[in-house]
């Protein structure tokens, strides 16, 4: 299911990094098969919450494809329903673009086949072995006792268990995976085939032979998987797909011994029993298979356990680190903006831009203010056009009168008597303050200060008409 595709695969209508499905972001592809394409994908949330997934879309040239449409819907449906830790969870189901695609649940670590691949030409450790097979049966026993919403059973048949449908955590996880051909015997007809469908070396004689398949289907199939773990070889191998097919139909596989002179005769027994031609043969159910598993190990002192199957996975594959990427974690940019990350990292800086620019406009007004309320210099200090605003026209802002002005009776009505400071200061606005105290710094000289003085002494002297 994971086997890495080929550069070339994925130019032809495969989504780039980037492209988005629904709420799902592409990271990158995993895998191009022939019917579908795998990607790694990011569920961006509200709050910065994010969970990496596994896309699994229809290739686009068999959207038009009502069979295979069928069989991926009926994937979708029937593995959402199954909430087993054995079993690779199906997050959702949507269509994009015409397209279908499911959202699956992204097991960190390899499949079998890839470890099988890395172990060769060895067999893994015998109760490694056998902890696979254990929990591969138990996920199966799960889903073939799966009941519908009135309570019985649905019937449900994987028929493509195999090395790449099983995958391998770097924690000891064990996880089935893949219902894309699984068969429910209870769900309407339409759900039902009976052509051909899975990998020849690992079908069951009677799903060879297109005949009515069951739960003891996916026995056999799991036997063939449990004969290549045990034994690093294939259960069923052919020069061409015919002859593969006869053989299979027969179960004529080799006898583990012939392959290991020491394979135990219990476990080739155990073995023999999974694979035997007739059903009725074989184990009834996955939990014997399991339980037969269990009890073989215990017989022979092994412990297992999913601590083994890590440090199988973790000696062979080594420990990648979990997939993340800084730039999925980047705000979703606004409709229209051309850049994902600079128009978010645009965006991000838009308030605190705003807010010092007004700040640099407050303190422009307020130096701007300031300046309006300073006194004009000396040499303009003469020009009537210069004083704008009433208080400028306050006794103590008038030059020095001359004695010639104050002997002048035609002048006196321009002197007015003056309320008290404390009014006048109330009575002016805020910038006359500062005009004020800034005008009293040009009284250094002695003249001016006395002008002053002689002005403010000469006002009380005057007397209106009526008094004289």
């Amino acid at each position: 299911m994971r086997e890495p595709a080929h550069s070339a695969e994925l130019g032809e209508g495969v989504l780039a990094p980037g492209e988005r499905l629904g709420r799902y972001r592409v990271l990158r592809p995993l895998a191009v098969g022939g019917m579908a394409e795998l990607h790694l994908a990011h569920q961006q949330g509200a709050g910065g919450v994010a969970k990496t997934v596994v896309l699994k879309r229809i290739r686009p040239h068999l959207a038009g494809d009502a069979e295979f449409a069928r069989l991926f819907e009926n994937e979708a449906r029937l593995a959402a329903g199954l909430d087993h830790s054995g079993i690779a969870h199906v997050l959702d189901y949507g269509v994009e673009g015409g397209l279908s695609f499911i959202v699956m649940e992204y097991v960190h670590g390899p499949s079998l086949l890839e470890l099988l691949k890395k172990t060769a030409p060895q067999a893994m450790p015998l109760a490694v072995g056998l902890s696979i097979v254990r929990d591969i049966a138990a996920a199966l026993h799960y889903a073939h006792e799966r009941t519908g919403a009135d309570g019985h059973p649905l019937g449900i048949v994987h028929r493509d268990v195999s090395p790449s449908n099983v995958l391998l955590t770097y924690d000891g996880e064990v996880k089935l995976v893949d219902f894309g051909i699984a068969k429910a015997t209870a769900l309407p007809q339409a759900t039902r085939s009976t052509s051909i469908k899975g990998k020849i070396a690992y079908m069951s004689p009677e799903q060879a032979k297109g005949e009515r398949v069951d739960r003891r289907t996916d026995v056999f199939a799991l036997g063939t998987v449990a004969f290549e773990v045990l034994t690093a070889s294939r259960c069923f191998t052919a020069a061409g797909e015919l002859a593969l097919l006869n053989k299979v139909a027969v179960a004529q596989y080799p006898k583990p011994s012939s392959i290991d002179p020491a394979f135990d005769p219990a476990l080739e027994q155990l073995l023999a029993r999974a694979l035997s031609v007739r059903p009725e043969d074989r184990f009834a159910t996955a939990r014997a298979f399991q339980e037969a598993v269990e009890t073989y190990a215990a017989s022979r002192g092994l412990s297992l356990s999913n601590l083994a199957v890590m440090q199988a996975v973790v000696d062979a594959c080594g420990r990648p680190a979990y997939p993340v990427t800084t730039d999925v974690l980047e705000p979703l940019p606004a409709v229209g903006t051309t850049s994902r990350v600079t128009g978010s990292r645009r965006r991000r800086w838009a308030w605190p831009a705003a807010a010092g620019v007004c700040l640099l406009l407050g303190a422009g007004g307020g130096v701007w203010a300031g300046r309006q309320g300073k006194e004009p210099p000396l040499e303009e200090r003469t020009e009537p056009a210069e004083a704008p605003t009433p208080a400028a026209a306050l006794p103590e802002s008038k030059p020095a009168p001359t004695p010639v002005e104050k002997a002048a009776p035609e002048q006196a009505p321009e002197v007015r008597e003056p309320e008290s400071e404390s009014a006048v200061e109330s009575a002016a606005p805020a910038p006359a303050k500062r005009r004020k105290k800034k005008r009293r710094r040009p009284r250094s000289s002695p003249t001016t200060s006395k002008s002053g003085e002689d002005a403010k002494a000469a006002a009380p002297e005057y007397l209106p008409p009526s008094r004289r």
